[in-house]
């Protein structure tokens, strides 16, 4: 899943801006090294999913959360 949402940034986490995450099942991808690149086709998932967009390129920044069962992560586009 892809989603737009507020990010804590800065150095001491004092502003906020929006920012991409994606959430994955751990059973299908188990962990994501920084800097990996992702890429999203629109073909995989349907229009309710990402909208009319052409595949996307993102490249990983930093692991957001994570649980037995889905890991999140935010992103940036390539």
């Amino acid at each position: 899943m892809v989603e737009r949402l507020p990010r804590t940034a800065g150095e001491y986490g004092d502003r906020t801006e929006i920012g991409t995450r994606i959430t994955v099942l751990r059973s299908d991808v188990p962990s994501l090294a920084r800097g990996a690149t992702i890429v999203y086709d629109s073909a995989s998932y349907t229009t309710e999913e990402l909208g009319a967009l052409a595949a996307v390129t993102y490249t990983v920044d930093e692991r957001d959360e994570d649980d037995t069962f889905v890991a999140a992560y935010w992103v940036t586009k390539a």
